[in-house]
């Protein structure tokens, strides 16, 4: 590596630039068994396991502790700014504003977020490129953050300040290295036959992979990844990827347990006895790249004010929005080339992907799939900085999420239609169902602010990402898959229903003779008793007594008969409905014989004993 050797800006009141790296991820809780949705993405289950829930006491008290949960405080004016710039509805998925105890319910916050605590002085993120003539990049470290989704994703990122390194060729450097978290492919040999060999571990190349990145605190080391674990491809069967220390150890560093490395974990399987967490990328190997970059203006002209082409008027042609840089800055592509070989191609996808409002202010804005760029003069004005910083982050932050909950969720679907258990499988559809409401009523928004260029640049976010068709082809999914549960709850209703069918059509098939006979029986039983009472004389008491005796039993009669009329009435009804014509006639003609016998005759006798 060389020295830097940087050009400085006069009088610089502001750094050369400003990068954000944004991870998103999709993350789990994982059991010892198969749960729902709301289960596996529990908040609350996530912070204990990571012992992210901290106040500042604690932190003061413990100094092992780093992570803060930190609740969105208007503490100043910027924070008022970017607070006033959103919607309302959109505050909630955007910040932390804790669970908040309405008139009725309990309003619980969709999102959490974390900040790491650290020394601001002397504190720096390292990048060392590997490459020939570049300086070894030391940015200072400005925030640690950590946002998590009750949607089964969340946002890892890095803001980092760079006011040593003002070159174009250092910007595109620091985006290209610093955005890739581990191996997205290797170098292959030369030759076709070449590239089928399997290399050494001393002789794997990576494919634009830092050599090291290093983060230290206050003049101390804290974390060193040099990615050698991206040249064992044993490890490959069990996890296609690895996350670079810089990552782990920082999510964890809160942790109780003795052993850290086990609680995150990128191998997807239940066979643990211990809840873990399952973190996973949700796009690729690359981060989210949200930079701004200050060109000094001293060696460039006004485009309006160009008279002959003189060297000055040339350089200025690096920063307008026809430039190779803009295309490579946009792109996050680097120093060894553009990532395209037809110049009509470029010149489609730049307009595209270029906003330019403010372009007579030397003011460019770039949006890609992977990136949220903005370039400016140090002659402009310096608020655009702060803005991108907050409002603009913010936009990227929801976009980010938008877009991973629905891949998150796509992942869902596909783990779903394979479990073959048609109970859990339901169970498993009605909870991610519900999540899915949420995502649209809560996360999924088509219009964040009023202000005019908020639109238009979330537009081209929304646009850019495909996020609009994504979440279409979501819902056509997740209602088919509700529909199919629905399929399955009506199944498993006619099963039921046809099993008590059956047990109640063999008691009304036994009972139905046996019912009858009985009345008959007791019918003539009764007559013959009155005949018998006529023809022996006794005395009045025993006539009344058994008078008092035949009219207690035609209340008891009477009431049994009500029961076998209700429920013959229910069959009646049901098998109606479903036009069953035997069941029909069978539970008609009890009907009838149960009011005749059980309901008529007894209250005849009631009559005429009156």
């Amino acid at each position: 590596m060389t020295p830097s050797n940087p050009s400085v800006h006069e009088n610089k009141i502001q750094p050369f630039s400003y990068h954000a790296f944004l991870f998103p991820f999709k993350w789990e809780i994982l059991f010892n068994s198969i749960k729902p949705f709301g289960e596996r993405c529990s908040l609350e289950d996530f912070e204990k396991i990571l012992g992210l829930n901290n106040d500042a006491q604690n932190l003061n008290r413990n100094q092992n502790l780093r992570w803060q949960r930190k609740h969105f405080v208007i503490d100043q004016q910027l924070a008022y700014n970017e607070y006033n710039y959103f919607y309302d509805f959109v505050r909630d998925v955007i910040y932390d504003r804790g669970d908040q105890d309405k008139k009725d319910f309990k309003l619980k916050s969709i999102v959490r977020h974390y900040d790491f605590k650290f020394p601001q002085e002397n504190s720096f993120f390292e990048i060392d490129t590997g490459l020939k003539d570049t300086p070894l990049y030391q940015l200072k470290i400005r925030k640690i953050q950590l946002n998590i989704y009750e949607t089964g994703v969340g946002i890892f990122s890095y803001h980092l300040e760079n006011d040593t390194y003002d070159r174009p060729d250092d910007i595109l450097n620091i985006n290209q290295f610093g955005r890739r978290i581990f191996v997205g492919g290797y170098q292959l040999p030369g030759t076709y036959y070449d590239a089928r060999k399997n290399l050494s571990p001393n002789e794997v190349q990576f494919v634009d992979l830092a050599r090291h990145f290093k983060i230290s605190f206050g003049n101390q080391t804290l974390i060193t990844e040099d990615f050698q674990n991206c040249k064992d491809f044993e490890k490959f069967e069990k996890a296609p990827f690895f996350l670079p220390k810089t990552i782990t150890e920082l999510i964890t560093y809160n942790a109780e347990s003795s052993n850290k490395n086990a609680l995150l974990t990128t191998e997807w399987s239940y066979e643990s006895s211990e809840a873990r967490i399952w973190i996973a990328p949700s796009i690729d190997d690359r981060m989210f790249v949200h930079c701004w970059y200050c060109y000094s203006n001293d060696n460039t002209v006004d485009e309006k004010k160009k008279g002959s082409k003189t060297k000055t008027e040339l350089n200025s042609n690096q920063f307008n929005e026809n430039s190779e840089f803009w295309y490579k800055y946009t792109f996050i592509d680097h120093q060894g080339g553009e990532s395209h070989q037809n110049i009509s191609f470029k010149n489609e996808i730049i307009e595209k992907s270029t906003y330019k409002r403010w372009s007579d202010y030397g003011t460019l804005y770039g949006i890609s799939k992977y990136s949220f760029t903005m370039l400016c003069s140090d002659t402009g004005p310096e608020y655009l900085l702060s803005v991108h910083e907050t409002m603009y982050l913010k936009m990227a932050e929801l976009s980010l999420v938008q877009r991973a909950t629905v891949l998150r969720f796509s992942d869902e679907v596909q783990y779903i239609n394979s479990i073959e258990d048609e109970f859990k499988k339901n169970e498993m559809i009605r909870g991610l169902y519900e999540y899915h409401i949420r995502f649209i009523n809560k996360i999924d928004f088509r219009e964040i602010t009023p202000q005019e260029q908020g639109i238009e640049l979330y537009d081209m976010i929304q646009k850019t990402m495909r996020i609009n068709e994504q979440v279409e082809f979501l819902d056509k999914e997740l209602n088919e898959l509700h529909d199919y549960a629905l399929l399955l709850e009506e199944k498993t209703r006619l099963i039921e229903e046809k099993t008590r069918s059956r047990k109640l059509d063999l008691i009304a098939y036994v009972g139905l003779p046996i019912t009858f006979i009985s009345l008959i029986i007791s019918f003539i039983s009764l007559i013959k008793d009155i005949n018998i009472t006529d023809k022996v004389e006794k005395d009045n008491t025993e006539i009344e007594k058994f008078g008092l005796n035949f009219y207690s039993s035609t209340w008891i009669l009477e009431t049994i008969g009500i029961l076998i009329l209700f429920y013959c009435g229910h069959q009646i009804w049901t098998n109606f409905n479903t036009k069953r014509k035997n069941k029909l006639l069978a539970f008609s003609l009890l009907f009838i014989l149960s009011f005749i016998f059980c309901i008529l005759l007894p209250f005849i006798y009631r009559l005429i004993s009156f």
